[in-house]
């Protein structure tokens, strides 16, 4: 998974580099623009994961 390259590359988790990036604490640099994308990404993926276990199918 790429967050794990930027994990190990920036010493920070996801939930941290969200917070600065969102502050204003990082600059923007290709790296954080790509892992900013798919923490969006993962967050929709995940809702939509969500409400499709939530669908009762009927016979």
């Amino acid at each position: 998974m790429i967050f794990n390259a930027y994990l190990l590359k920036y010493q920070m988790q996801t939930e941290e580099f969200l917070r600065r990036f969102e502050n204003n604490e990082l600059q923007h640099i290709l790296d954080f623009d790509e892992w900013m994308g798919e923490a969006w990404m993962l967050e929709a993926l995940l809702q939509d994961k969500e409400e499709i276990e939530e669908i009762e199918f009927v016979d």
